[in-house]
């Protein structure tokens, strides 16, 4: 049998998390509960684990391919 191609990319799969924050207010620090996108990142082929990230903004423009599983949150509602 002849080899297959396979395309290499980083998958990523990512969910919202509560995580403790410290907030300096005058002089002193305060520890409170943000909400925070939390991602992890595959290499492909071979499902290399990159590590985690924290995206700081809302944009992709500079995303060149993408994967990501079938979770509703990542296709759409509606998507067939």
């Amino acid at each position: 049998m002849g080899q297959q191609k396979k395309d290499s990319g980083i998958n990523f799969d990512g969910r919202k998390d509560k995580t403790l924050a410290v907030e300096k207010i005058g002089s002193s620090y305060h520890s409170k509960k943000i909400t925070e996108q939390h991602m992890v990142l595959v290499a492909e082929p071979g499902s290399t684990y990159l590590g985690h990230v924290t995206p700081s903004s809302g944009s992709a423009s500079s995303i060149k391919t993408m994967g990501c599983d079938g979770t509703v949150v990542n296709t759409g509602f509606n998507i067939l």
